[in-house]
Protein backbone atom coordinates (compact mmCIF):
# COMPACT_ATOMS: atom_id res chain seq x y z
CA UNK A 1 0.00 0.00 0.00
CA UNK A 2 1.53 3.58 -0.70
CA UNK A 3 2.07 5.85 1.64
CA UNK A 4 -0.71 7.82 0.08
CA UNK A 5 -3.18 5.70 0.32
CA UNK A 6 -2.22 4.24 3.57
CA UNK A 7 -2.80 7.66 5.69
CA UNK A 8 -6.24 8.03 3.65
CA UNK A 9 -7.79 4.63 5.02
CA UNK A 10 -5.93 5.56 8.82
CA UNK A 11 -7.80 8.78 8.12
CA UNK A 12 -10.99 7.06 7.69
CA UNK A 13 -10.51 4.39 9.84
CA UNK A 14 -10.45 7.01 12.75
CA UNK A 15 -13.62 8.69 11.15
CA UNK A 16 -15.09 5.57 11.56
CA UNK A 17 -13.64 4.84 15.25
CA UNK A 18 -15.33 7.95 16.27
CA UNK A 19 -18.42 6.88 14.52
CA UNK A 20 -18.44 3.43 16.94
CA UNK A 21 -17.24 5.41 19.82
CA UNK A 22 -19.98 8.43 20.23
CA UNK A 23 -22.74 4.95 19.51
CA UNK A 24 -21.10 3.56 22.72
CA UNK A 25 -20.00 6.33 24.87
CA UNK A 26 -20.75 6.50 28.44
CA UNK A 27 -20.59 10.05 29.29
CA UNK A 28 -21.31 13.03 27.22
CA UNK A 29 -19.09 13.23 24.47
CA UNK A 30 -17.86 15.99 22.16
CA UNK A 31 -16.61 16.24 18.86
CA UNK A 32 -15.31 18.55 16.48
CA UNK A 33 -13.41 19.36 13.30
CA UNK A 34 -10.80 22.08 13.37
CA UNK A 35 -9.49 24.74 10.84
CA UNK A 36 -6.77 21.92 9.89
CA UNK A 37 -9.40 19.42 8.94
CA UNK A 38 -8.30 16.90 12.03
CA UNK A 39 -11.16 15.62 14.12
CA UNK A 40 -11.22 15.47 17.82
CA UNK A 41 -13.16 13.51 20.54
CA UNK A 42 -13.59 14.15 24.01
CA UNK A 43 -15.67 14.18 27.09
CA UNK A 44 -14.50 17.48 28.81
CA UNK A 45 -16.58 19.83 27.80
CA UNK A 46 -13.58 22.51 29.04
CA UNK A 47 -11.83 21.24 26.05
CA UNK A 48 -14.17 22.61 23.85
CA UNK A 49 -13.04 25.59 21.68
CA UNK A 50 -15.44 28.17 23.19
CA UNK A 51 -16.69 29.39 19.95
CA UNK A 52 -18.06 25.42 18.71
CA UNK A 53 -19.69 24.65 22.70
CA UNK A 54 -23.53 23.66 22.23
CA UNK A 55 -22.62 22.47 18.29
CA UNK A 56 -19.86 19.70 19.23
CA UNK A 57 -22.03 17.19 20.42
CA UNK A 58 -24.70 17.49 17.08
CA UNK A 59 -22.88 14.96 14.97
CA UNK A 60 -22.84 12.34 18.14
CA UNK A 61 -26.61 12.82 19.04
CA UNK A 62 -27.04 12.24 15.22
CA UNK A 63 -24.50 8.95 14.95
CA UNK A 64 -25.95 7.93 17.77
CA UNK A 65 -29.73 7.70 16.40
CA UNK A 66 -28.08 5.41 13.63
CA UNK A 67 -28.27 2.56 16.31
CA UNK A 68 -31.02 4.02 18.20
CA UNK A 69 -28.80 4.23 21.40
CA UNK A 70 -31.27 6.63 23.58
CA UNK A 71 -32.19 6.18 26.84
CA UNK A 72 -35.88 4.44 27.18
CA UNK A 73 -37.39 3.63 29.78
CA UNK A 74 -40.96 4.60 31.95
CA UNK A 75 -42.16 8.47 32.27
CA UNK A 76 -44.40 9.31 34.84
CA UNK A 77 -47.54 10.80 34.13
CA UNK A 78 -47.92 14.95 33.80
CA UNK A 79 -47.72 16.25 37.47
CA UNK A 80 -50.99 17.84 38.20
CA UNK A 81 -50.15 21.61 38.00
CA UNK A 82 -47.65 23.39 39.99
CA UNK A 83 -48.23 21.53 43.37
CA UNK A 84 -44.83 22.01 45.25
CA UNK A 85 -45.62 18.20 46.97
CA UNK A 86 -42.71 15.90 47.39
CA UNK A 87 -44.72 13.41 44.86
CA UNK A 88 -45.23 16.22 42.20
CA UNK A 89 -41.98 17.25 42.32
CA UNK A 90 -40.28 14.40 42.16
CA UNK A 91 -42.25 13.81 38.67
CA UNK A 92 -41.08 16.92 37.17
CA UNK A 93 -37.50 15.98 38.31
CA UNK A 94 -37.32 12.36 36.35
CA UNK A 95 -39.22 14.26 33.30
CA UNK A 96 -36.83 16.58 33.20
CA UNK A 97 -33.13 13.79 33.71
CA UNK A 98 -35.00 11.97 30.87
CA UNK A 99 -35.13 15.21 28.73
CA UNK A 100 -31.70 16.01 29.79
CA UNK A 101 -30.60 12.15 28.76
CA UNK A 102 -32.18 12.63 25.60
CA UNK A 103 -30.18 15.47 25.23
CA UNK A 104 -26.85 13.83 26.03
CA UNK A 105 -26.09 15.64 29.09
CA UNK A 106 -25.87 12.73 30.86
CA UNK A 107 -24.09 14.09 34.54
CA UNK A 108 -27.17 16.63 35.27
CA UNK A 109 -29.21 14.38 34.06
CA UNK A 110 -27.58 11.58 36.90
CA UNK A 111 -27.72 14.74 39.55
CA UNK A 112 -31.17 15.23 39.32
CA UNK A 113 -32.04 11.45 39.28
CA UNK A 114 -29.71 11.19 42.83
CA UNK A 115 -32.10 14.52 44.35
CA UNK A 116 -35.02 12.03 42.93
CA UNK A 117 -33.64 9.07 44.52
CA UNK A 118 -33.13 11.24 48.05
CA UNK A 119 -36.92 12.19 47.99
CA UNK A 120 -38.55 9.19 46.70
CA UNK A 121 -36.86 6.18 47.40
CA UNK A 122 -39.13 4.12 46.38
CA UNK A 123 -39.96 5.56 43.02
CA UNK A 124 -39.68 2.75 40.40
CA UNK A 125 -38.50 5.33 37.28
CA UNK A 126 -35.98 7.01 39.19
CA UNK A 127 -34.67 3.64 40.04
CA UNK A 128 -34.98 2.47 36.16
CA UNK A 129 -32.88 5.35 34.55
CA UNK A 130 -30.06 5.47 37.50
CA UNK A 131 -29.52 1.30 36.41
CA UNK A 132 -29.51 2.66 33.06
CA UNK A 133 -26.68 5.41 33.82
CA UNK A 134 -24.73 3.32 36.19
CA UNK A 135 -24.60 -0.03 33.47
CA UNK A 136 -23.10 2.43 31.04
CA UNK A 137 -20.35 3.27 33.31
CA UNK A 138 -19.66 -0.05 34.07
CA UNK A 139 -21.29 0.39 37.43
CA UNK A 140 -22.46 -3.04 37.40
CA UNK A 141 -23.37 -3.73 41.36
CA UNK A 142 -25.26 -0.57 41.43
CA UNK A 143 -27.27 -1.07 38.50
CA UNK A 144 -27.99 -4.40 39.86
CA UNK A 145 -29.46 -2.66 42.91
CA UNK A 146 -31.42 0.11 40.99
CA UNK A 147 -32.87 -2.66 39.00
CA UNK A 148 -34.09 -4.84 42.06
CA UNK A 149 -35.31 -1.75 43.58
CA UNK A 150 -37.27 -1.19 40.14
CA UNK A 151 -38.78 -4.72 40.26
CA UNK A 152 -39.92 -4.68 44.05
CA UNK A 153 -41.39 -1.34 43.35
CA UNK A 154 -43.03 -1.16 40.11
CA UNK A 155 -46.85 -1.44 39.75
CA UNK A 156 -49.21 -3.66 37.02
CA UNK A 157 -48.21 -0.39 34.74
CA UNK A 158 -44.91 -0.89 34.65
CA UNK A 159 -45.42 -4.51 33.25
CA UNK A 160 -43.64 -4.42 29.59
CA UNK A 161 -40.50 -2.67 31.72
CA UNK A 162 -40.76 -5.20 34.41
CA UNK A 163 -40.17 -8.36 32.18
CA UNK A 164 -36.64 -5.98 30.06
CA UNK A 165 -35.56 -5.13 33.78
CA UNK A 166 -35.97 -9.29 34.55
CA UNK A 167 -33.35 -9.43 31.26
CA UNK A 168 -31.26 -6.81 32.35
CA UNK A 169 -30.62 -8.56 35.18
CA UNK A 170 -29.58 -11.78 33.68
CA UNK A 171 -27.44 -10.31 31.15
CA UNK A 172 -25.49 -8.06 33.98
CA UNK A 173 -23.88 -11.51 35.49
CA UNK A 174 -22.42 -12.26 31.51
CA UNK A 175 -21.46 -8.65 31.68
CA UNK A 176 -20.05 -8.35 34.63
CA UNK A 177 -18.11 -11.66 33.87
CA UNK A 178 -16.70 -10.12 30.88
CA UNK A 179 -15.33 -7.28 32.94
CA UNK A 180 -13.56 -9.27 35.46
CA UNK A 181 -9.83 -9.90 34.67
CA UNK A 182 -9.79 -12.73 37.64
CA UNK A 183 -12.50 -14.61 35.85
CA UNK A 184 -10.50 -15.33 32.92
CA UNK A 185 -9.58 -19.12 31.80
CA UNK A 186 -6.54 -19.48 29.03
CA UNK A 187 -5.58 -17.32 26.52
CA UNK A 188 -7.35 -14.79 24.24
CA UNK A 189 -9.62 -16.48 21.80
CA UNK A 190 -10.32 -14.83 18.43
CA UNK A 191 -12.94 -15.62 16.07
CA UNK A 192 -12.85 -14.63 12.62
CA UNK A 193 -16.49 -12.98 10.81
CA UNK A 194 -15.83 -11.27 8.11
CA UNK A 195 -18.00 -9.13 4.90
CA UNK A 196 -17.16 -7.45 2.03
CA UNK A 197 -15.73 -4.31 3.63
CA UNK A 198 -14.47 -5.62 7.32
CA UNK A 199 -12.19 -8.06 8.46
CA UNK A 200 -13.82 -8.54 12.40
CA UNK A 201 -11.91 -10.68 15.27
CA UNK A 202 -14.30 -11.37 18.24
CA UNK A 203 -13.33 -12.22 21.74
CA UNK A 204 -14.95 -15.71 21.74
CA UNK A 205 -16.30 -14.40 25.70
CA UNK A 206 -18.56 -12.30 23.40
CA UNK A 207 -19.91 -14.68 21.26
CA UNK A 208 -20.98 -17.35 24.07
CA UNK A 209 -22.65 -13.95 25.98
CA UNK A 210 -24.56 -13.13 22.91
CA UNK A 211 -25.58 -15.39 20.02
CA UNK A 212 -26.34 -12.52 17.88
CA UNK A 213 -23.30 -10.41 18.92
CA UNK A 214 -21.23 -11.06 15.28
CA UNK A 215 -24.03 -9.93 12.90
CA UNK A 216 -24.69 -7.12 15.40
CA UNK A 217 -21.63 -5.59 15.06
CA UNK A 218 -21.25 -6.14 11.23
CA UNK A 219 -24.36 -4.66 10.75
CA UNK A 220 -23.03 -1.39 13.08
CA UNK A 221 -19.84 -1.34 11.22
CA UNK A 222 -22.01 -1.09 7.75
CA UNK A 223 -23.99 1.76 8.84
CA UNK A 224 -21.37 3.85 10.48
CA UNK A 225 -19.21 2.82 7.09
CA UNK A 226 -21.79 3.93 4.85
CA UNK A 227 -22.51 7.17 7.19
CA UNK A 228 -18.76 8.21 7.15
CA UNK A 229 -18.36 7.72 3.25
CA UNK A 230 -21.24 9.98 2.94
CA UNK A 231 -19.67 12.90 4.75
CA UNK A 232 -15.82 12.54 4.24
CA UNK A 233 -16.37 11.56 -0.09
CA UNK A 234 -14.34 8.27 0.04
CA UNK A 235 -14.23 4.79 1.27
CA UNK A 236 -11.48 2.60 1.59
CA UNK A 237 -10.30 -0.15 -1.59
CA UNK A 238 -9.83 -2.58 0.83
CA UNK A 239 -11.61 -4.22 4.10
CA UNK A 240 -10.86 -2.65 7.40
CA UNK A 241 -9.92 -5.33 10.18
CA UNK A 242 -11.32 -4.53 13.80
CA UNK A 243 -11.04 -6.31 16.53
CA UNK A 244 -13.75 -7.00 19.47
CA UNK A 245 -12.55 -7.42 22.76
CA UNK A 246 -14.27 -7.64 26.38
CA UNK A 247 -13.44 -5.50 29.02
CA UNK A 248 -11.24 -7.79 31.00
CA UNK A 249 -9.71 -8.91 28.05
CA UNK A 250 -8.73 -5.94 26.72
CA UNK A 251 -7.23 -4.93 29.42
CA UNK A 252 -4.63 -8.27 29.89
CA UNK A 253 -4.04 -8.29 26.29
CA UNK A 254 -3.33 -4.65 25.96
CA UNK A 255 -1.37 -4.00 30.00
CA UNK A 256 2.09 -3.72 28.75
Amino acid sequence: MSPRRRQGSLAWGSALAVALACCTAQAETFVWVDENGVTHMTDDPEAVPESLRGTAGEDVDRLRSLWGDRFEGPVPPTPPGGSSRDADRVVRWVRSAVEDLSRGEVARAAATLRSAQRLAPRSPEVHWYLALLNRRRGRYERAERHLEAFLAHAGEGHAPWRALAEKRLAALADERRLADATALEGPLELVDHNSSHFRVQLDADLGRVRKDYAPAVLGDLEQAREFVSSRVGVAPEEPLGVVFYGKAAYVRAHSH
